[in-house]
């Protein structure tokens, strides 16, 4: 059994780090109208990973599930806003990455709820 501290830890480190990408190339302090109209945008962006830390179906696998898809964001933010070459599409990242953490974690609760239905008629 993992503790529910580790599920609190993953959602805010990784809700830090996609505020982080989001305003961290902002010159200076970042507007306070700025921050309430990214709200939704931040919400969107974490949501894979609350939904795989906060749903009880399956707490450790979800968990376990959680963090390669939480680095796959991560890494994505990352690759696009300071590796890659600026472009003027590179925002797309905020709504394309987590559109794709998604299918990951429909795919990910798909493979363990199989497994689960899979280990419990073999019992």
């Amino acid at each position: 059994m993992i503790p529910a501290t580790f599920r609190y830890g993953l959602f805010g480190l990784y809700t830090l780090a996609v505020m982080f990408f989001m305003f961290g190339e902002s010159s200076g302090q970042v507007e306070l109208w700025r921050m309430v109209t990214s709200i939704p945008f931040v919400l969107f962006a974490v949501a894979p990973i609350a939904l795989l830390c906060f749903v009880p179906l399956y707490r450790d696998a979800q968990l376990i599930a959680a963090v390669p898809i939480a680095a796959f964001g991560i890494w994505a933010y990352y690759e696009t806003i300071y590796v890659a070459a600026p472009d003027a599409q590179s925002a797309l990242v905020f709504a394309f990455a987590p559109f794709w953490q998604f299918v990951l974690a429909g795919i990910a609760l798909a493979i363990i709820a199989i497994g689960d239905r899979l280990l419990r008629s073999w019992k």
